[in-house]
């Protein structure tokens, strides 16, 4: 395998050789972040001061076809 030239752009060219899937899935993660009563220091001098509180998700498929 040789990777192009760091001038050279890279194209596909085999457009015949794609597979078109069925469906799509997208999907989200919504969190909350929360102030903690007693922040903390650990060990590399970064201040523990809110926690990252997961509060939905949505998943969604989508039909390509």
């Amino acid at each position: 395998m040789e990777m192009p030239k760091e001038h050279e752009k890279m194209k596909f060219m085999h457009h015949f050789k794609e597979e078109k899937f069925p469906f799509v899935i997208y999907a989200d993660l919504k969190g909350l972040t929360v102030p903690r009563d007693n922040p903390t220091r650990s060990e590399f001098k970064t201040e523990i001061y809110q926690v990252h509180t997961p509060c939905g998700c949505m998943m969604n498929a989508v039909n390509s076809i």
